[in-house]
């Protein structure tokens, strides 16, 4: 619509940060053309002052919340490099038994070492890029190939797929 009339003076008496924002897009846009000048018409500390106010703290705490999800996507720059002994205690996989019966099922059933076999290898879904376990598993020596899985999110045998859940998702699902 802003593009369409393309005009020089906007006056919001109900401002809403989406109309704002797509104000400043339309500006953007014309990026050394015609200016466009927008006023509010918003009386000092009244309801609707406190509204839009609220929904900028709103809109600022959204993306707040994206940069530090963002920010948890991949390892951190001082990890690079790094082998699994050299990264914190807390962040290393615990190394898998070799006996017994703890180690077959460690291995989904299969009953020989993975080191017979050379290094172990996952199918991770390319969502799961977006959390720090797949660096932590190549990091480990897992090599890792990405594909889109209609199931689970990480194929470790053939007959063994990994679902990763928040624990409010597992919770709901065992609920229902």
């Amino acid at each position: 619509l802003l593009s369409s009339l393309a005009p020089r003076h906007v006056l919001l008496y109900d401002p809403e940060p989406a109309m704002v924002r797509a104000i400043e897009l339309e500006q953007a846009r014309r990026c050394g053309g015609v200016c466009m000048r927008v006023y509010f018409l918003v009386l000092a500390d009244s309801v609707e002052e406190q509204g839009y106010r609220s929904d900028l703290t709103a809109e600022k705490e959204a993306f707040e919340g994206l940069i530090l999800a963002k920010g948890r996507m991949a390892l951190p720059s001082e990890w690079e490099g790094r082998t699994a002994q050299q990264l914190p205690p807390q962040l290393r996989l615990e190394e898998e038994a070799t006996a017994g019966s703890n180690a077959a099922t460690l291995r989904g059933g299969r009953a020989r070492a993975s080191s017979s076999r050379g290094a172990p290898t996952a199918v991770v879904d390319l969502r799961e890029f977006r959390s720090a376990l797949p660096n932590m598993l190549q990091l480990h020596g897992v090599t890792l190939r990405p594909a889109t899985l209609e199931v689970g999110d990480y194929v470790l045998a053939p007959d063994l797929v990994v679902e990763r859940k928040a624990l409010p998702d597992l919770v709901q699902s065992l609920a229902s």
